[in-house]
């Protein structure tokens, strides 16, 4: 039964943990095609990774700031189809994010119920 792995790769431009993230996905990627790995990543990163077998996906991203406008469009670079932008209303969500996002939530606690759902 294959199973359904997450690694934290927000830390990926760090010298020591950023090299060490980047070679665990890689070699993950050259060994295992039988598991499902999503990399969590954060904003301007999400081209780092390049080209993952389909067994790898980069995940769902949220943001509330023109500055996530860009993370949104790596994110689809990388995954595609696959992407889910999800942006975060505040009373200063830029216009550019709300037609950028896949679907809006509400507030922090918009996110949170968004990630408690997906969980279920």
């Amino acid at each position: 039964m294959a199973l359904g792995i997450v690694i934290d790769g927000r830390r990926v431009r760090d010298f020591g943990i950023g090299t060490y993230i980047r070679s665990l996905i890689h070699a993950l990627s050259r060994i295992d095609t039988a598991n499902h790995y999503t990399v969590v990543t954060g904003p301007g990163e999400a081209r780092v990774w390049g080209p993952l077998p389909e067994n790898f996906r980069i995940a769902l991203y949220a943001g509330d700031d023109h500055t996530d406008v860009d993370a949104f469009a790596g994110l689809r670079d990388v995954v595609g189809a696959g992407a889910v932008c999800v942006g975060v209303r505040s009373e200063e969500t830029p216009a550019q994010l709300e037609a950028a996002a896949d679907f809006m939530v509400d507030g922090p606690a918009g996110v949170r119920e968004l990630l408690e759902l997906l969980v279920r």
